[in-house]
């Protein structure tokens, strides 16, 4: 329902683009993922499809139930599986969320840099990032929330964290790159991300409490155009 929601709207982004830039796959998303390693530790051989119904069940719970309140066998109950099947795939609840973590933002740091064309102008590709960063949360709404909760949690350790976060070292390259040309705004260039993101976040946050804006392409015009002005 979501991605038929936004669907005009991305459309409107996506229509004149060209193939994105395989040097920023290729610097950023070929490394071997956490969950890779983290399913090595958690011993065992992969069954897909009960791994993912646990996976599944346990974004929902968390969601909705947060961390300390949803319990491995709660997880194990709404997907199906025993609870032993659960610690055969993940040895804690602690390696679970980890696990959905790395997944998320590995998911959402391929997406995003999908949608970006290297070749195009920095407007272009600061916009290519709003549509992407917006349609993927309206059409993933579970795994936005999940993040909220992973913000601050004591859950996801410092390690992981640093590690995802290299998989978003392209954006951080193209504001840099843009502040050497004296494309935006002379202030440092951290400080102008954070402002780019709240605002692309404070508009998703608008997408998911009103529906209906997810079909008005001329207000997300509007709103890219408010935080271009920001920053440049």
């Amino acid at each position: 329902v979501c991605r038929a929601d936004c669907a005009a709207a991305c459309r409107l982004a996506y229509s004149t683009q060209s193939t994105p830039s395989t040097n920023i796959q290729q610097k950023n998303l070929t490394s071997e993922r956490i969950s890779d390693r983290l399913t090595k530790q958690s011993g065992g051989v992969l069954e897909p499809d009960k791994r993912t119904k646990i996976l599944k069940a346990a974004l929902e719970l968390f969601t909705e139930h947060g961390f300390r309140g949803t319990s491995t066998a709660e997880i194990a109950r709404s997907a199906g599986v025993a609870t032993g099947t659960l610690f055969h795939h993940f040895r804690s609840k602690e390696v679970l969320i980890e696990e959905l973590y790395v997944d998320a933002k590995t998911a959402l740091a391929e997406h995003i840099c999908a949608k970006l064309d290297k070749s195009a102008n920095f407007r272009d590709q600061l916009r290519s990032l709003w549509y992407a960063f917006c349609c993927w949360g309206v059409e993933n709404e579970s795994q936005y929330r999940f993040f909220k909760h992973c913000d601050a949690s004591p859950y996801i350790s410092e390690s992981v964290r640093n590690e995802c976060a290299k998989h978003f070292a392209f954006i951080s390259d193209l504001f840099s790159e843009a502040a050497k040309v004296g494309a935006i705004k002379d202030v440092p260039v951290d400080l102008l991300m954070n402002l780019y993101w709240g605002l692309i976040e404070g508009f998703l946050r608008h997408l998911i409490q009103n529906p209906q804006a997810r079909e008005d392409e001329l207000l997300w015009e509007k709103v890219f155009s408010i935080g271009w002005d920001a920053i440049r």
